[in-house]
């Protein structure tokens, strides 16, 4: 298909492909890219071979009207052959500088010449549309699924879940049955889905108890302060102590002769059963 630069007016041929719709030449005379729309007649044109060369009929020599006479021919001498030279290899012919336009083309690179190019017509747009609508999906059911996850997951472990528990255990000793000690429990709240282990530390003197627990998987460990009294029955009731009034929890419960803690645990306006067993520390073993 012969193509016209609509830079430099310069024409030359491009080979067509079946299937091509546009095609982007480069001009071998100023290097300029273009496009060029191509019609299924080109590609039909460029395919058709050009018509073969019809064979001259020649015309039969009239024949003569009367024979000539016929001439007897001397045989010439031989003629003396002259002797030739040897022949000598001249050397290398260097190509010349290009001057002019007109060097350019005979002297050109073969790859500037007018062979099959790659077609780099751009992709079409509906393409492209329909990867950044599949993209932006996945982004939005991704999102959706690292929220649901987060809220599954990613609650502070000193936050049980929610359910409500049973009002506090009733005591077994009095408070002046019970008297002074320093106890340690461990054990856990219980949740409807959640179990979160927990350690406490507590210290009774007189009605007066006072002392602290956490949270195991919690980390880094953080101890809460506890501060509470003893009821005539033996029940328990500690709140929370903190500075920064990050918790608003309490317990309330009672121990029983074998030394085990359980009642309820209050954390805002939701109820959760805690149970702990007694654990001997350092100085009593």
């Amino acid at each position: 298909m012969q193509v016209k630069c609509p830079h430099c007016r310069y024409k030359y041929n491009e080979m067509l492909k079946p299937g091509m719709t546009e095609l982007v030449s480069i001009c071998p005379r100023c290097g300029q890219s273009f496009s060029v729309e191509v019609t299924d007649e080109d590609i039909l044109k460029e395919q058709t071979p050009p018509p073969a060369p019809q064979p001259s009929v020649q015309q039969p020599a009239p024949a003569p009207t009367s024979v000539p006479p016929v001439v007897p021919q001397t045989t010439p001498a031989p003629a003396e052959v002259p002797v030739q030279p040897p022949v000598v290899p001249s050397a290398p012919v260097q190509s010349q500088p290009v001057t002019n336009w007109q060097d350019y083309k005979t002297q050109r690179s073969p790859y500037a010449s007018s062979a099959n190019r790659y077609n780099y017509s751009p992709a079409k747009s509906g393409s492209r549309l329909k990867v950044l609508v599949l993209f932006f999906v996945a982004a939005a059911i991704t999102a959706g699924v690292i929220f649901l996850l987060t809220m599954a997951f990613g609650r502070d472990e000193a936050e049980p879940v929610e359910t409500v528990a049973a009002s506090a255990s009733t005591s077994e000793m009095s408070s002046s049955e019970m008297g002074n000690f320093s106890y340690s429990f461990e054990g856990s709240i219980k949740g409807e889905k959640k179990t979160l282990p927990i350690k406490m530390k507590i210290t009774k003197t007189g009605t007066i108890v006072e002392g602290s627990y956490y949270y195991v998987n919690q980390k880094p460990i953080s101890a809460i302060d506890l501060e509470g009294k003893v009821a005539d029955d033996g029940t328990i009731t500690m709140v929370e102590i903190n500075d920064e009034a990050l918790y608003h929890g309490s317990f309330e419960g009672a121990i029983d002769t074998n030394g085990n803690f359980k009642g309820t645990f209050k954390y805002k306006k939701n109820k959760y059963k805690f149970e702990m067993k007694r654990v001997k520390s350092t100085a009593e073993q």
